[in-house]
């Protein structure tokens, strides 16, 4: 037993090793090759010729799919990310869009963006359910002396009414045991919502947050709730504001979809 793993150490092993480091030096060999730079804020390669000049690129530019093979080729670990989640949005027709004065201003509102040290946007899109996605950059402090970054999806959806202003998150422990002693304006099994201020469409604003549990559903909007990005959901007026609480995946961004989905009966 003993010489087995040894010789799987020794041969096998180092062999493997050996692939991973030449696939590794290969691609790393490509991507210094290449002497375009990959630009989060458009979500395309750009020339060091057009960074240096600080002209805005042409809608066409910014649309574009990024192959699959170059994203292997040239990009590593968030870019990489950054690039698919791009092309999926754009393969969903959606379309790269800025925030306008009314969005800046919810945006500015939301208790679930700024209780974060600082946050800022690379992209947005509208997409085809006429709902918003950011990819986000947000800053935690963890003390006085530093801090954690990371990049997150963060979407919106502007419904035909106003519910007031609630915010829910899941619950932890210590939530529900507060649960149940207070009072709370919507309870909802498993989150944590605070209600800063009520309206008369209180049942509608419950039965939307609810819309963001993993249950099976009758309609085809279903994902395994181990496959559903963790989100908190804050509702102000007639925005619903969702963002995931995990630094960025490829694979969220189809619970983004669900959400969007599930919304459009609202707007």
């Amino acid at each position: 037993m003993l010489f087995a793993w040894l010789f799987y150490r020794v041969f096998v092993g180092s062999k493997k090793e050996r692939k991973e480091t030449k696939e590794y030096n290969e691609r790393l060999k490509k991507s210094l090759e290449d002497d375009r730079i990959y630009d989060p804020e458009t979500g395309t390669f750009i020339t060091l010729e057009e960074a240096q000049s600080g002209l805005p690129l042409d809608d066409k530019s910014i649309s574009n799919l990024i192959p699959e093979e170059e994203i292997d080729d040239v990009l590593w670990g968030e870019q990489a990310i950054h690039a698919r989640i791009n092309n999926a949005l754009i393969e969903a027709n959606a379309e790269p869009i800025g925030l306008d004065k009314e969005q800046i201003e919810i945006l500015n509102r939301s208790h679930i963006l700024n209780h974060s040290k600082e946050w800022s946007y690379s992209k947005m899109y509208q997409t085809a359910a006429s709902s918003f996605i950011l990819l986000i950059n947000i800053t935690y402090l963890r003390n006085p002396d530093s801090s954690h970054y990371e990049k997150q999806i963060l979407g919106f959806t502007k419904i035909n009414q106003s519910l007031g202003h609630h915010v829910a998150e899941p619950a932890t422990l210590e939530n529900k045991l507060v649960n149940l002693v207070e009072d709370d304006t919507i309870i909802i099994p498993n989150w944590e919502v605070t209600t800063y201020k009520a309206s008369d469409n209180i049942n509608l604003a419950d039965e939307i947050i609810r819309g963001f549990n993993t249950e099976k559903r009758s309609d085809d909007t279903v994902l395994d709730e181990s496959e559903f990005a963790p989100m908190s959901i804050e509702i102000i007026e007639n925005y619903v504001i969702y963002r995931c609480t995990r630094q960025i995946r490829l694979e969220d961004i189809n619970s983004f979809f669900v959400v969007e989905s599930r919304l459009k009966t609202y707007t």
